[in-house]
């Protein structure tokens, strides 16, 4: 069976690898490289957009964020090849924010002292993500006018 025009099957699927039970320490890590296996060999644009959120809930949910923050730099690129809809590009969006700032917190710089460069980097590469997620909502613009 191909895993294109599959999407229940690829769901049914992925949610057994995520949820199947493992005494082994690196089982969550398995579990991550099985998923990415599966976005990878998927070409379908409903299989690759539930696959890529299963996954990267995933690496949030276990720790593993850092494996997938730098997909960030192809999201993009999905979100216009996937034609996703509004609330598809909202979720995705909210979820790289949210893996952004479990790699690299924001509120990391605790001193007095002037953030490094890396850091006011991730911090921005971070804050983009919520800004598109933010420009996801459709703001009717005659309330917007009300308040000028």
């Amino acid at each position: 069976m191909q895993l294109e025009n599959h999407v229940e099957e690829v769901t049914k699927l992925m949610q057994c690898v995520i949820n199947a039970e493992s005494n082994v320490a690196t089982s969550q890590t398995i579990k991550l490289n099985i998923l990415v296996a599966l976005f990878n060999i998927s070409t379908s644009s409903a299989c690759r957009h539930v696959l890529i959120t299963g996954l990267l809930a995933h690496a949030k949910s276990t720790n593993q964020a850092s494996a997938v923050v730098n997909f960030h730099q192809y999201l993009d690129a999905w979100v216009n090849a996937w034609e996703l809809s509004i609330q598809q590009q909202r979720v995705l969006y909210c979820m790289m924010g949210d893996i952004i700032t479990s790699v690299y917190p924001i509120n990391a710089s605790s001193n007095n002292t002037t953030p490094s460069s890396s850091y006011t980097s991730n911090c921005n590469l971070a804050l983009t993500y919520y800004v598109k997620y933010l420009h996801t909502f459709d703001v009717d613009q005659s309330v917007l006018e009300r308040y000028h």
